[in-house]
C-alpha cells in the first residue's frame, strides 16, 4: 500500500516504483530448480535459516535505503530468501508429516497461514507507512526471530547423499513425468502459473495502491485494509473448507464413501473458491454433487478455474411424453421404448 508514497520519498515516477514489487519474485525464477538440491546436500535446517536470515536482514536494509536502485538490490536478495522459504515449508511439511491426512491437514495450516498473513500484512504496512513510508520495511525483521526458532527446532542435517549434479534431479523429474505420461499436462501449466504471477503482483501489489492513490485519492492507511480485503473471501473459504470436513465426519474412519450434495451453492459469493478448496483437499474421501440453476454454467466461466475437477450434466425438464406416462419404466432397461 505504500508504493505511491515510497515513489515520492525515492524521486521515481509511478510506473518505475513497479520494480520494488518485480525484484523480489525474479530470484525465483533462477534458483528454485537449486533450493531442492542446496536442501538435499546441505540440509533442511541450513537452507531454511539461511533464507530466513537473507529475507530479514534484506528487509531491514529497505528501511535504509534512499536510492532506487539500493532499494531494487534489497528487493532483490529478500526474493533470495523468499524462493527459499516458500519452496523449502513444502519439502519439511513432506518429510515431517507422512502421506494421507495429517500432511493434507499440515499443507492446509501452511495456507492457511499464508492468507492471514496476506491478509494482515498490508493492515499493518499502510498503518506504519502513514508515518514514514519506509517503515514497514522493519516488519520483515521478524525473520530473525524466526530464524532462531528454526535453528534450534529443525533437525541437523542428516547423512549426504553421493555428489551429482545440480540439475540431475531435474532432469529426473521430466523423465518420471514423461513415463507416467504427464509431462504434456505439467508444461500446460507453466503458463497458467506465470499468469498468476503476474496477477498477484502486477495487479494485486503494484496496480491496486497506485490506482487507488491516483484516482481515488486514497490514503495509505485505507489502501491497506482494500488490498487486504482481497484475502477475507481465501481465509473465509478456509475456515469453512474446514468447517465442512468436520461436519462430514472426513477426519474420523467410516465404512463407505460419504456423499456431499450442495444445492444453489452457487448463490454463496465465494463458492468456486470454496468448492475448489474443499475438492483439491478431500476429493479422495468424499464424493461431492453440486445442484443450481443453468445460470451455473454462465457463472462457472469467471473466476477461479474449476477445470478437471467437475463432471457437467445438463438435466433438462420434463418432456411431453414424459408428463403423459407418468408410469415408472422397466427397471431392467434404462431406455423407454417409444410410443
Amino acid at each position: 500500500p505504500a508504493l505511491p508514497d515510497l515513489a515520492d520519498a525515492l524521486g521515481v515516477s509511478r510506473g518505475v516504483i513497479g520494480l520494488v514489487q518485480g525484484a523480489v519474485p525474479l530470484p525465483g525464477i533462477f534458483l528454485a530448480i537449486y533450493i531442492g538440491y542446496l536442501a538435499d546436500r546441505r540440509g533442511r535446517r541450513f537452507v531454511g535459516v539461511a533464507s530466513l536470515v537473507i529475507f530479514g536482514l534484506a528487509g531491514v536494509a529497505g528501511f535504509f535505503a534512499r536510492s532506487m536502485w539500493a532499494m531494487i538490490l534489497v528487493r532483490a536478495l529478500q526474493g533470495v530468501g523468499v524462493s527459499g522459504v516458500l519452496s523449502l515449508g513444502i519439502m519439511i511439511i513432506g518429510d515431517m508429516f507422512p502421506a494421507g491426512r495429517e500432511r493434507r491437514r499440515a499443507l492446509g495450516i501452511n495456507s492457511a497461514g499464508l492468507t492471514v498473513t496476506g491478509m494482515v500484512a498490508p493492515i499493518a504496512g499502510g498503518a506504519l507507512a502513514s508515518s514514514d513510508p519506509f517503515l514497514p520495511f522493519l516488519i520483515d525483521g521478524l525473520a530473525l526471530p524466526i530464524a532462531l526458532w528454526a535453528y534450534l527446532r529443525l533437525p541437523g542435517p542428516g547423512p549426504r547423499p553421493p555428489p551429482d549434479r545440480p540439475l540431475r534431479h531435474v532432469a529426473a523429474t521430466f523423465s518420471e513425468l514423461r513415463r507416467r505420461d504427464k509431462l504434456t499436462d505439467f508444461l500446460g501449466l507453466l503458463p497458467f502459473g506465470a499468469l498468476a504471477m503476474i496477477v498477484v503482483f502486477g495487479v494485486g501489489f503494484t496496480a491496486t495502491p497506485l490506482l487507488l492513490e491516483a484516482e481515488f485519492g486514497v490514503g495509505v492507511s485505507a489502501r491497506g485494509f482494500y488490498q487486504a480485503a482481497a484475502s477475507v473471501g481465501s481465509t473465509t473459504s478456509a475456515l469453512l473448507t474446514a468447517r465442512l470436513a468436520e461436519r462430514f465426519g472426513l477426519d474420523r474412519l467410516s465404512e463407505g464413501t460419504p456423499a456431499a450434495l450442495f444445492d444453489e451453492l452457487h448463490k454463496f459469493p465465494r463458492w468456486k473458491e470454496l468448492l475448489k478448496g474443499f475438492f483439491d483437499t478431500f476429493s479422495d474421501q468424499i464424493r461431492i454433487i453440486v445442484t443450481g440453476s443453468s445460470r451455473m454454467d454462465a457463472y462457472r466461466r469467471g473466476g477461479d478455474s474449476l477445470m478437471g475437477r467437475y463432471f457437467l450434466y445438463r438435466m433438462h425438464p420434463f418432456s411431453v411424453a414424459e408428463t403423459v406416462h407418468r408410469d415408472l419404466p422397466d427397471p431392467s432397461r434404462v431406455v423407454r421404448e417409444p410410443r
